[in-house]
């Protein structure tokens, strides 16, 4: 790894906290511990990594310490990528200590870890990249020199296709079964490419300037965005079936973007790329679209945390929250939850009644006088040998029944607005270290973590055919 002088290493961490000022937070933090964040699901529990003492898949969840998930076989490195709203996470992990294959994997808290089933002919290794609320999966798998996108439904593995080239990895997938990812074409340039529930392949990159273009993410409403590159510099996009593929607009003074994450209501979250400071130097900033035609904002001005610098916003569910990088002050690389603050509604003021003059007391009154008692009727006496008269029955008194005893009227329930299913498609993140890599905390979060964690995102597809070549690359 290359090593910058100790004067330098100072001078640069005050450069990547400096952040502006937070003038009214709208986001609450929480520390998910020493790991990089992938994916979101709608509980605000994340997938991810920690490389505190390996390199190993993790659940992560604010007030928790990182949940290892272990390996598969007698291997020693993982990485979960996906989670769905049921809690299970897809990934990939070496098979043997050698690290020579990978296979994808979904762990379930009563089953743990599983292999997932490969195609036929796959000869070097798997990974599983996002899960979607139905449980089907998407990834990619490798035999020999090709990589092509694949879908477990049901967990069964079948491929998807490529726009004619010999590469292919299906990145994101939303609640319906839409799948979004990128492949090769015939030429060999690497497309977005978009595979709908009702069967077909889509190539997304319609920009005739662009070299090439990645999906990263996809929602309910069919909205993918991802990365999309030119001769000089990459930014993000966002297609949909009606405007196709657009870019979006860049925090003022950045020079690049790079979409991870959208959700149903089509906010979208990624990292920023300011000018920098010199060449080499990669220092991001996690960002925010309110949507696909906002203009973004850096997600360090919406938190009330001076000792972060968060890096990348990597993943967002329905309800807003967003899973991060960032970066402490005493060079340690963490995951965080970022969590919306719902405004208190103002509260209602009752008006006081108006001041009512004393009542007056109402002069006498002289009773009106009594209404005379009518006299009784006089009764006719029976005459002497007639019958006796009859009396008419009475008919039975009619009382009221008693009134029973009623429950005290119940106050209907509080109404709560559900939380509709995460359909972000899980990519985001990656951030890699090597186990055991020792050194300098500083040295390794300037140095090593930045720029490994922003290589995985530009190259996905080179570091997604093997998971140990995250480790040692």
């Amino acid at each position: 790894m290359a090593t910058l002088p100790h004067s330098l290493r100072v001078s640069l961490l005050p450069l990547l906290l400096a952040t502006t000022l937070c003038a009214e937070p709208r986001y609450t933090l929480d520390d998910l511990g020493l790991a990089v964040s992938n994916s979101v699901n709608a509980a605000g529990i994340a997938a991810g990594t920690t490389f505190r003492t390996s390199h190993e898949a993790v659940r992560l969840q604010a007030g928790s310490a990182p949940q290892p998930l272990g390996f598969l076989g007698t291997g020693m490195v993982s990485t979960g990528y996906g989670i769905g709203d049921s809690g299970a996470i897809v990934g990939a992990s070496d098979t043997a200590a050698s690290g020579a294959t990978s296979q994808a994997f979904v762990w379930t808290i009563l089953q743990g870890m599983q292999p997932l089933m490969e195609p036929p002919g796959t000869t070097a290794g798997s990974i599983a990249t996002a899960i979607n609320p139905v449980n089907t999966i998407t990834g990619v798998a490798s035999a020999g020199s090709t990589s092509y996108p694949i879908v477990w439904i049901g967990l069964q593995p079948s491929s998807l296709g490529t726009l004619g080239g010999p590469h292919g990895t299906a990145q994101a997938i939303n609640g319906a079964g839409d799948i979004a990812g990128d492949t090769d074409t015939t030429l060999g340039a690497v497309h977005a490419t978009f595979w709908p529930i009702e069967g077909g392949i889509f190539d997304l990159q319609t920009l005739p300037e662009a070299i090439g273009s990645q999906a990263n993410a996809i929602n309910l409403g069919r909205e993918i965005v991802g990365q999309v590159f030119f001769p000089v510099n990459n930014f993000g996009y966002r297609w949909t079936p009606t405007t196709g593929m657009q870019l979006l607009s860049l925090v003022p003074g950045d020079t690049g973007a790079r979409p991870l994450g959208i959700n149903t209501p089509g906010q979208i979250v990624g990292t920023g790329q300011p000018p920098m400071p010199f060449p080499g130097a990669d220092f991001p900033h996690a960002i925010v679209w309110a949507s696909g035609t906002a203009i973004p904002e850096n997600l360090n001005t919406l938190v009330d945390a001076p000792t972060w610098r968060l890096l990348s916003g990597n993943s967002i569910n329905d309800a807003g929250q967003i899973v991060c990088d960032g970066l402490l002050t005493d060079g340690t690389f963490h995951a965080v939850l970022l969590t919306p603050i719902v405004p208190r509604s103002p509260v209602a003021t009752v008006p006081l009644p108006e001041p009512q003059p004393p009542p007056t007391t109402p002069p006498p009154t002289t009773p009106p006088p009594p209404t005379p008692t009518p006299a009784p009727p006089v009764v006719a006496q029976p005459v002497p040998g007639s019958p006796p008269p009859t009396t008419p029955p009475q008919p039975p008194s009619q009382e009221p029944p008693p009134v029973a005893s009623q429950p005290p009227p119940q106050s209907p329930p509080p109404t709560t607005t559900p939380v509709m299913a995460s359909t972000s498609g899980g990519s985001g993140g990656g951030c890699t270290l090597a186990p055991g890599a020792g050194g300098d905390p500083v040295l390794v979060s300037l140095c090593g973590i930045m720029m490994l964690h922003l290589a995985w995102k530009r190259g996905r597809r080179s570091l997604l055919l093997k998971s140990r070549n995250l480790v040692q690359n």
